[in-house]
């Protein structure tokens, strides 16, 4: 629990101001860093930055991840991930009543407020919030923008999750056909997509057309990056077990 409302605090932060709380040039400095220094204050960096939000951001960075984390410490606050989402609404509120729900800046918020509700694993919430962002974004950005196709990702993840696997299955397919015709067939994140795909078949019990996906992918996979590219090695391993299952 400690981890995880530190790893809270750390994407809050970095929505909240572009910026990771700390950055380091080796993975043993960038810890060092974590242990031994407190983050940048967020109105340091975003003036408009609620004082709430704030304090919620470090008191969510104090909870370092230990190994064992000393008995006298209180136990976390469980309600914190739900406290954010609070502060972030009326952030939204805020925002929208005084440049427009649509205006950049309170998409950003709403964005925000999407992420964590994700994060914090309000998944109904989450997908709502996702749906109604994508056509907002869209007139802002652009239909083919990257925030628009992340944020379709989003919501059928979070449809996924909730066992909604008809309706992920059919966004996600929606989304790869326009992933393919703009970003192509060879970007990872299409490809990666294409193996989503075939874990949601897999979890719906329709082995044969996972099968079919997953074999599909992996031929394409190795022929742009080689049998040795971890996507084809997880794609091999999925089919492995479809194989152990099904008899394939």
């Amino acid at each position: 629990m400690h981890s995880d409302l530190y790893s809270l605090g750390c994407v809050l932060h970095e929505l909240l101001t572009g910026r990771r709380p700390f950055s380091g040039a080796t993975v043993f400095a960038l810890a060092r860093q974590h242990e031994e220094l407190e983050s940048t204050l967020l109105r340091e960096l975003r003036p408009d930055a609620d004082p709430a939000l704030e304090r919620l951001v470090l008191d969510l960075l104090e909870n370092v991840p230990t190994a064992a984390p000393p008995t006298e410490t209180p136990p976390p606050d469980k309600n914190r991930p739900q406290q954010a989402a609070d502060l972030l609404s009326r952030q939204v509120e805020k925002s929208g009543c005084s440049l427009g729900f649509d205006h950049a800046r309170t998409l950003d918020v709403r964005l925000e407020l999407a992420d964590v509700l994700c994060e914090g694993g309000e998944y109904q919430r989450a997908a709502s919030a996702y749906q109604g962002l994508v056509g907002d974004l869209a007139a802002c950005h652009g239909r083919d923008s990257e925030p628009v196709l992340r944020c379709r990702l989003q919501e059928a993840t979070c449809h996924a999750v909730l066992g909604e696997t008809g309706v992920a299955l059919r966004e996600m397919e929606a989304l790869l056909a326009d992933q393919r015709r703009i970003l192509g067939e060879d970007d990872e994140r299409t490809l990666d997509l294409r193996r989503q795909i075939g874990m949601l078949h897999m979890g719906a019990g329709d082995t044969a057309q996972a099968h079919r996906v997953l074999s599909d992918l992996l031929t394409d996979i190795e022929h742009l990056h080689g049998p040795s590219h971890s996507l084809a090695e997880g794609v091999h391993n999925l089919l492995s077990d479809l194989s152990g299952d099904s008899g394939w």
